[in-house]
């Protein structure tokens, strides 16, 4: 898995032993049993061709992978207003295609999963939530504060 110290205290608090290891030895580090999981995105593992060397996908939705359209504040700003409605409606647009399209994407990718014989299972994230919310508040701080993390609870909530 990557060595992101909030992934590793997440998995750590749900009783799992997370190692990083570098992308291109995972394949390996599976098919000998040296680990016996992996973390990445579907699209990812499946490019990989992990498929061949692991038995079952644990779809957790512990992370989200998304589209976002940035602009300088000062210039967004400085916008006369109409431009500024028409800039924001056309980022929600855009931003809620690509994500859709991600989420169809990834959808196909582990019915690809199952197909190769993976055995498939989908994490209620209501239960697991309670077991990392202190995670959450140790680590607020390194991106954005509480207010950030609520925002994508609830996000996910409404999309996931």
């Amino acid at each position: 898995m990557p060595g992101s110290p909030i992934l590793i205290a997440t998995l750590e608090s749900l009783g799992m032993k997370p190692v990083s290891i570098s992308g291109g030895e995972i394949f390996t580090a599976l098919q000998l049993g040296t680990v016996d999981g992996q973390e990445s995105t579907v699209s990812w593992a499946y490019g990989q061709g992990f498929a061949e060397v692991q038995k079952f996908l644990t779809e957790t939705n512990h992370a989200v992978t998304g589209t976002g359209l940035y602009m300088n504040a000062d210039f967004y700003n400085g916008l006369p207003e109409k431009v500024r409605d028409a800039v924001d409606r056309a980022a929600r647009e855009a931003t809620n295609h690509v994500n859709g399209f991600c989420q169809m994407y990834d959808r196909t990718i582990i019915d690809k999963f199952k197909s190769a014989g993976l055995q498939v299972t989908r994490v209620k994230t209501a239960e697991v939530q309670p077991l990392v919310k202190h995670i959450w508040q140790e680590h607020a701080s390194s991106v954005g504060g509480m207010s950030v993390i609520e925002s994508l609870v609830a996000d996910g909530k409404t999309k996931y």
